[in-house]
């Protein structure tokens, strides 16, 4: 699972204020939404059992599932601009590409819950302030202590002044996105493979910059006796 992003960071100053209040109608629909998609995760994970492979409609129920609860975030967090879709379809400026149900290992299945709680207790951190349990409960939804809640907070700042989104807030809030689709795509055996904390999985490649004027770090010492030749020429 990859996070396809194609974000401009151009920011409505009208959306960014009312923010919380546009994306209401989507978290309700996206806790409806976790009561179905907690019983299909349980369909879905005797099927596996059994057959080694996820069936293709459940799969597509879950994949959906999950980029619409990544674009709702995304879109909630200030990572992107539009309005998210209800129906959780590709397409979405922040969104999560989700390959086909392929063959997992049923020992690797039966212990899934036990084998995600160490990505779950990092998107705990990464997320919101509180146990793995609640995180696994809420369906990992961001709370104020977390790191994309405090990212957020300033970037609804940042925008409402700029009318735009800082690049430094938007990638940190992708990253988050990115890992936490990661877990639930592993946790809802969307895929077989351990999510990668790495924030270049997420991101990419991170902008470089090409200023005319650069410091370079040489030997300490050599530096500074150099530097005492120019201040005693100078004298």
């Amino acid at each position: 699972m990859n996070l396809d992003l194609r974000d401009n960071l151009e920011r409505s100053r009208g959306t960014v204020f009312f923010r919380a209040i546009f994306a209401l109608p989507f978290l309700i629909w996206l806790s409806l939404w976790s009561v179905a998609a907690f019983f299909v995760a349980i369909v879905t994970w005797i099927a596996t059992l059994f057959e080694g492979r996820p069936p293709r409609p459940l799969h597509e129920f879950l994949a959906r599932y999950v980029r619409f609860a990544t674009h709702t975030y995304a879109y909630l967090n200030l990572a992107a601009e539009p309005l998210p879709a209800f129906d959780g379809k590709a397409g979405y400026p922040v969104d999560v590409a989700v390959g086909p149900p392929v063959p997992q290992s049923r020992w690797s299945v039966a212990f899934r819950l036990v084998l995600a709680l160490p990505a779950l207790l990092l998107l705990t951190v990464l997320l919101r302030s509180g146990s793995v349990g609640e995180v696994v409960a809420t369906g990992g939804r961001p709370g104020f202590g977390g790191l994309v809640g405090t990212a957020a907070l300033l970037a609804w700042f940042y925008a409402l002044v700029r009318g735009r989104m800082a690049r430094g807030l938007r990638d940190l809030v992708a990253y988050v996105l990115s890992y936490g689709a990661q877990t639930w795509g592993y946790l809802l055996l969307l895929t077989d493979e351990y999510p990668d904390s790495d924030p270049l999985t997420a991101i990419g490649p991170l902008p470089t910059r090409s200023d005319p004027i650069r410091m370079e770090v040489a030997d300490g010492v050599r530096v500074g006796r150099t530097a005492g030749r120019l201040l005693r020429s100078r004298r």
